[in-house]
This record gives structure tokens, sequence and C-alpha cells, in this order.
């Protein structure tokens, strides 16, 4: 019931923060109700991976990824009033930076015996990533953002080299940590593109739309994870 319950606000609120992004000049908008529709289901993820965590063996792990969930809703908190102060981005961006690193630790596991490939596929993606967005950043902000999508690319890396070595699971229980950070790097990549290269209208939507999905795998990941030990 309690998991229903919280489903539905989950869903509500991202309903809301939708109808917002589809309606910026609505009269029921305001910098409060914003933020906290963009975090409410973010935060809600995140209880329930913590919620999931009572197997010691995978207790670190599944912290983590929970750790990262509530890393990213601060993010998002920042992001959602950038327009209010410019140093709001940064903050934003050394939010999730943080949250990658969480992920990376939840995701790390025993290399595969296709480690190698599995490097390479990262490095590439995260390569196309930053020659697409980093020659259009501003200066003060390159070298940050080209951290930014190493520690992304490392996130991709270790969730796809944790699906191929495990062996025991398959379909989405095996490969929804790889769905999330994939789709995560997409909505980032949006997002940059959209800041930093070619604004387009309806790109709050893309960024939303790819990044709620990202964090419902990589939480799905999580306790998937769990419930099969």
């Amino acid at each position: 019931m309690l998991a229903q319950l919280g489903y539905g606000l989950g869903l509500g609120s991202a309903g809301l923060h939708f109808h917002y992004l589809l309606n910026p000049g609505s009269s029921y908008r305001s910098h409060t109700l914003f933020t906290i529709s963009k975090c409410v289901p973010i935060l809600l993820l995140a209880h329930q991976v913590h919620r999931s965590k009572d197997q010691k063996a995978l207790r670190h792990k599944t912290a983590a990824i929970a750790t990262g969930l509530t890393l990213s809703a601060l993010g998002d908190a920042f992001l959602a009033v950038e327009d209010l102060h410019p140093s709001l981005f940064t903050a934003g961006l050394a939010s999730f930076l943080a949250a990658h690193i969480s992920y990376i630790v939840g995701f790390k596991s025993p290399r595969s015996k296709h480690w190698g490939w599995t490097l390479a596929t990262a490095v590439g993606l995260s390569g196309s990533i930053a020659a697409l967005i980093v020659p259009s950043t501003p200066w003060d902000l390159k070298a940050p953002v080209a951290v930014y999508i190493g520690v992304l690319g490392s996130v991709i890396w270790n969730s796809l080299d944790a699906a191929v070595a495990d062996t025991r699971r398959s379909g989405l229980k095996r490969w929804s940590g790889v769905i999330g950070a994939l789709l995560f790097a997409a909505s980032d990549s949006i997002l940059a593109y959209d800041k930093f290269k070619h604004p387009f209208a309806t790109s709050a939507l893309y960024v939303m739309g790819t990044y709620y999905s990202s964090q419902y795998f990589i939480a799905q990941y999580a306790v998937n994870r769990k419930s099969d030990e």
C-alpha cells in the first residue's frame, strides 16, 4: 500500500512538473512548486532504494545508489532555480558530479573478462559527448564540464561491465543499470547542447523525460540486485 502510494505521489509530482514545462506562464507556477515537483520523484526513488538495503553483502553498494539519487535531487533543486544566480548552475553540476561518483561505487563489481571492450565503448561514447559539447562551453566551464563528462563515462563503463559480468540474471534485471546510465548521458547531453550549443524550445521535455527514466532504471537496478541475493 505504501509503495503504491509512493509511486502515485512520484508520478503525480512528475506530471505536475511536466505541466509546468509545457505551460511556463501558468498562474500556478512558482519557483517553490517548480522545484518541489522536480525533486520529489527522485527523492521517492532514493527512499525506495534505501529501504531495500538489508543484505549485508550489498549494503554499501545499495546505499551508494540511494546517495546518488539524493545528490541528484539536490542538483535538481539548484538547476531549477539557476536563473536566480549564475553560480547555481555550477552548484548543480557539482551535485551531479558527486551523484555520479556514488553511482560508480554502486555499480562497481569485479571486472568482466570483456572489460577492454566495455571500457572502449564507454570512452567512445563519452569522447563523442565531449567533442560535441566542450568546444561550445565558456572557457571557465570547459575544464569542469570535461571532468564531468569523464566521470559520466566511468558510470557508463562500470554499469556496462557489471552487466556483462553478471551471468546469473537476464533481461531488465541485468541491463537496467546500463539503460539508466545511457539515458542519464542522453539527458545531460541534451541539456548541455541546449545550454551551450543550440537552444531549442522543447529541450526541457526531452531532458526531463530521459532524466526521470534514467533514475528509475538505476533505482530498479539496485532494488532488483538486492531481491536476487
